[in-house]
Parts: C-alpha cells; structure tokens; sequence
C-alpha cells in the first residue's frame, strides 16, 4: 500500500504544468523527497558559509560593534603577519606531519594483523574501535591524569622499568607537550583500521595463492598485492587523517590549552580563540578561511592523483 502512494504522481494544477519543463514533472517526486536536505543545507550550510566570508572581509566585534566596517582583505594580510597565527600554523603544520604517517602505517599494520588473526582478530578490531565513541574531550581529560607530572600513570610505569625516581612534565615542558599530544591523538586510530580492515577483506586470496605458487614472500605479497589493491582506501584514510588533523583543536585545548606559552597553539584553537575570547569574528573568520585554504592546497593534489589512477 505504502508503494502505491509513492508511485504516485503529485497532482499538478494544469496552469503550472504548461510552464514546467517535463524533466522537473517527471522526477516531481524525487525532488520533494530531497526538499527538506536541500533547504538543511541552505540554512545551516550555505547561508553560514556566505556570512562567515563576508565577515571575513569587515571588522567585525561581536560584542563591542554594532555594525560591520569592510576592511577587504585587510584580516588576511593581518593573519600573515600575526607571529601568533605563523606560530599557530607552525605547531598545526608539525603535528600534522608526525600525525598522518603513523596512523596510515600504522592502522595499515593492524588492519593486517586483524585479517591474519581471524575471530581473534575481529575481537581486536572492536576493542580497537572503542576509543572512537568517547568524546575526543573526554579522551585528553583521561590522558591528562595519565601523563600527570607526580601521579600519572606513564611516570610510575616508567620508574617502575627502570627502578629509579621518574619524573617528566610531559604537560608544562616545551619539548615534550606537543610530542604528548601527537602520541594522544593516535587515541583515535580505530576508524583508520576498520576502513584498512574493509579494503583488505575485498582483495581475492586467489591473488595470493596464486603469487604462493610463484614463490613470493610475504613482503612481496604485501607490496605487489596488498599496497595496489589499497591504493583508493589509503587515499580516503590519508584524506580523512590530513583534515583532522589541520583541524585538531579538541586536544591541545583541553590538555593544555595552548601552552605552555604557544608550544601546543594550533591554528583551529587560535581561530577559537579570537572569535569566542576576544569576540573579533571578523579576524577569526578570515583565520578559518586561511585554513580551509590550506586543507584544500594539502588534500586536493592526493584527490586529483587518485582520479587519474582510477581513470586510467
């Protein structure tokens, strides 16, 4: 009954039929259907973006002005000049760069083991994938008791291995509290692995019998079967790891909030910063466009290679 309703062509007035191109009454239904996310994306997406550029291009303070006064791109050239936002987009450039190797190799080598290990494997896999539904928040309070300076837990393991006092400021040192955040951040790997667990289990074990037979190795299993026939899921895991982690704001916010000084600023948390501390929306969101030029700039070269991999 629920099929016959919507097969059902919507009744049109005949006045309007003779203005309408036959294309737009042939799929009517369709397009009612995808009304309600179309105007979603319109009010929270499209209509945010267009104000949040034009902003960009005013100084703008969200509590001390009333009105916006057009500075064109005088927010940008301020944001290159800024040693805060160059430090900003240092610390975010560093992190990204210790950050998306190791969760690709890594979540790779997992993923691998999984699909070696069978049940056991899968039982992994989900244990692995844990980490993932607790809030990113909740997960950097969690390693800021872990990595406290006098009762965190790596400390005491640490002084338990080696028999003697042990104690690091992992937190408050500058050369070890964005090498605490890059080592938390891999908190989260569990995604990665599930995507490389996927693209593994689509590969045929014909190709490996097959290579057996012909005497190769594993390490020449793994670079002449495995790595091509993952090439498009490496590309969706190092897209996704490349993104958030230009993004990454959860953590240096709440285990350290930037410091100690900038050690540990990134350039989300910076934009915070000035849009939700010092209310100067105009300059933050001129920061925020900045970065998604950025993520653009790094992203679109790996998109463009894998569509003419695929389409060759």
């Amino acid at each position: 009954m629920c099929e016959n309703i919507l097969n059902k062509e919507v009744p049109i007035p005949p006045s309007l039929m003779n203005f309408m191109p036959k294309s737009i009454h042939k799929n009517l239904s369709g397009y009612l259907f995808a009304l309600p996310a179309a105007v979603f994306l319109v009010i929270f997406v499209a209509y945010p973006l267009i104000w949040s550029l034009w902003l960009s291009l005013t100084d703008y303070n969200l509590i001390w002005s009333n009105t916006t006064t057009f500075v064109g791109l005088g927010n940008y050239g301020r944001a290159l000049l800024d040693p805060t936002f160059q430090t900003a987009m240092w610390n975010t450039l560093v992190f990204t760069a210790f950050h998306v190797p190791v969760t690709v190799g890594l979540s790779l080598l997992l993923a691998s083991l999984i699909q070696a290990a069978g049940k056991f494997g899968q039982a992994c896999q989900a244990v692995l994938f844990i980490p993932v539904l607790i809030p990113e928040a909740m997960g950097a309070v969690i390693f800021i008791w872990m990595l406290s300076e006098r009762f965190g837990l790596v400390n005491n393991l640490i002084a338990q291995v080696i028999h003697e006092p042990f104690v690091v400021n992992w937190l408050g040192e500058v050369g070890w509290s964005m090498a605490a955040i890059v080592l938390t951040s891999y908190w989260g790997i569990g995604v990665s692995v599930v995507l490389f667990s996927a693209g593994l289990s689509n590969i045929p074990k014909s190709y490996y019998e097959a290579a057996s037979i012909d005497g190769a190795g594993p390490v020449s299993r793994f670079v002449h079967i495995t790595l091509p026939s993952l090439r498009h899921t490496t590309t969706v895991v190092l897209i996704l790891s490349l993104i958030g982690s230009l993004k990454v704001f959860a953590l240096p916010k709440v285990m350290t909030d930037g410091g100690p000084g900038t050690a540990t600023l990134t350039l989300y948390h910076w934009v915070f910063k000035n849009a939700f501390e010092y209310f100067d929306m105009g300059y933050a969101c001129a920061m925020a466009f900045i970065l998604g030029l950025v993520i653009i700039a790094i992203s679109a070269p790996r998109l463009v290679l894998s569509r003419k991999e695929q389409d060759g």
